[in-house]
């Protein structure tokens, strides 16, 4: 229970809705140590209701809260929503505790703070009890096991437990030994989770056809129903990557009864009767030949299209453009429908100056999940601005900040429009409120600086420039138009 002398925590946390069991397994362990319901934020724990405009209310809960839990998967990684998420987390100042949930890459402004990790064989029960060290709350009234004699030794229990280390360090061979080990041997503790799995290892391995139907064997015998959930987000995504739009309908009509609210579903249900509008009744034809190509080329390790994606956000982060481009490209070669490698896409084809490319892939993002709204808007618009197509850019500007009105970056990069416009009263009222949502904004104070040297207001300038100093005191840029700014200043008088 809380106490007066306990931190009074508010806690958002950020997830993927894949990882949803685990999410909502800590956000209902947090409420019982707080004692207060409202105290955790989770948005399919009663955070979204009917009529809520869930970007705007994730906005007004994460700016409300002091407390920024973020649980680290590779599906969180490469969420565009998460990563919106940890900026606003990050520009707000807030107490950002990460959770490594399963092994993946992590954004190197993230590994500077304490991580801890929930990976077996670690127990959830001790990972838990180090978050509430790191929250300053008490940790003696959680539940220790107690060892009052040695027990029979479970092996399902021992083997399901080794199973989750291999699937986490990526070992797929044995991940499938010890699943088909337990369901032949074994078969009481063939759990719905030993059946998932060995489907995520059999689709991670190649073999689509024998991962199908470990999932539907896994959905059939589920009764969590958190668990239940996470299995229909494994489902939905194979059927997506198949192209069996009518199914991933069906199962995101499933999950949304479960979380009606929840915008992850919302925007797969959208986007499978989106797909469904344009079919046409020949695309299910050539099926028999894929199964084929599989069954030929099963021997050889086929990597997915999350692993293509991560592989190309990685070359993105290296500055390789052309390697990201083509990891990108095996990626939507699977899965023609994958919004996110469009939109990582087209930010490689936008760092290679390929605008009208990178354009291309924004729109394509966007008309395959909407979630990528605000990013399209704002992406887009700073390719136009590179363009000099100005006046689109700060339309797309506008669109943005009416979905996100506290995003200081998208104030800051319009307020450059309009100064490339010479329109710089619009871009000084847009450059105050980047500084009144963002006082340390560095970019902000410099640009604001240029609009007053416009204006010839050289004090003004030169103040701005000083300020941006003294946040960085290696920001060149401001030196060298301080420097300006005082020639000039000195000429006048």
């Amino acid at each position: 229970m809380s106490t007066s002398s306990q931190p009074q925590h508010r806690i958002f946390i950020s997830h993927s809705h894949i990882d949803n069991e685990f999410g909502t397994r800590l956000a209902q362990d947090l409420r019982q140590v707080l004692g207060d319901e409202s105290a955790v934020w989770y948005d399919v724990l009663g955070g979204l209701h009917g009529g809520d405009a869930w970007w705007e209310k994730i906005v007004e809960e994460l700016s409300a809260r002091n407390v920024f839990l973020l649980v680290i998967s590779l599906e969180a990684m490469s969420s565009p929503w998460v990563r919106r998420e940890i900026n606003m987390a990050l520009n707000e100042n807030k107490f950002i505790l990460p959770l490594l949930y399963h092994e993946c890459t992590i954004r190197a402004d993230l590994k500077i703070i304490q991580i801890i990790s929930f990976l077996a064989p670690k127990l959830y029960e001790d990972a838990f009890k180090e978050v509430l060290v790191a929250l300053g709350l008490p940790t003696k009234d959680i539940e220790k096991p107690v060892h009052i004699a040695p027990q029979p030794v479970d092996t399902g229990t021992v083997l399901l437990l080794q199973m989750e280390a291999s699937f986490a360090s990526q070992d797929w061979p044995d991940v499938l030994r010890k699943a088909d080990y337990i369901i032949n041997r074994l078969p009481g503790s063939a759990t719905a989770t030993v059946y998932r799995l060995q489907g995520l290892a059999f689709l991670e391995d190649g073999e689509v056809q024998q991962g199908q139907e470990a999932l539907e064997t896994a959905l059939a015998l589920v009764n969590d129903r958190q668990l239940r959930l996470t299995l229909l987000g494994d489902y939905t995504t194979l059927l997506a990557s198949q192209n069996q739009w009518a199914k991933v309908l069906k199962q995101a009509r499933e999950a949304l009864r479960l979380v009606p609210n929840d915008p992850g579903w919302l925007a797969t249900q959208e986007q499978a009767q989106s797909q469904l509008a344009k079919a046409t009744p020949v695309q299910s034809k050539p099926q028999p030949q894929v199964q084929t190509e599989n069954k030929e080329t099963s021997s050889v390790p086929q990597k997915t299209k999350e692993q293509w994606l991560e592989e190309g956000n990685n070359h993105y982060n290296a500055k390789e453009y052309e390697k990201a481009i083509e990891d990108n490209d095996q990626a939507i070669q699977l899965d023609p429908q994958y919004a996110d490698a469009y939109y990582n896409r087209g930010n490689a084809y936008d760092a290679l100056k390929e605008y009208e490319k990178a354009i291309a892939d924004y729109d394509r993002a966007l008309q395959l999940n909407p979630q990528y709204t605000i990013a399209h808007f704002i992406n887009r618009g700073l390719t136009y601005k590179k363009l000099k197509e100005y006046q689109k850019a700060i339309a797309d500007y506008d669109r943005a900040l009416q979905l996100d009105p506290q995003d200081a970056e998208t104030y800051n990069n319009r307020g450059v429009a309009y100064d490339d416009l010479k329109e710089y009263e619009k871009a000084l009222a847009d450059y105050n409120r980047a500084i009144q949502l963002n006082p340390q904004y560095t970019d902000a104070f410099n640009n604001r600086g240029n609009a007053y040297y416009n204006l010839k207001e050289y004090e003004k300038a030169i103040a701005d420039y000083d300020r941006a100093l003294q946040i960085d005191p290696n920001y060149t840029l401001a030196k060298d138009n301080r420097e300006l700014a005082y020639r000039l200043l000195r000429g006048k008088s």
